[in-house]
């Protein structure tokens, strides 16, 4: 299965949208706490996603300059 790019908010203790692939959306909601508690220092524990969105490929090539 091909990894996916999905942009997730997450809400804690501080509420941070990230920016995580995975090969399913499962994986990239667990992927997204770890992140968020890399970035915020909450606790996983208080980490909700509030919503996920998958990012086009051809979108994330356009911003790099591909």
């Amino acid at each position: 299965m091909s990894k996916k790019t999905y942009s997730i908010l997450v809400m804690g203790t501080v509420e941070r949208r990230v920016i995580v692939s995975g090969g399913s959306l499962a994986e990239a909601e667990a992927n997204a706490y770890s992140e968020w508690t890399n970035l915020t220092g909450g606790h996983i524990s208080t980490a909700e996603c509030i919503e996920a969105w998958e990012i086009d490929q051809d979108l994330i090539d356009s911003y790099k300059g591909g």
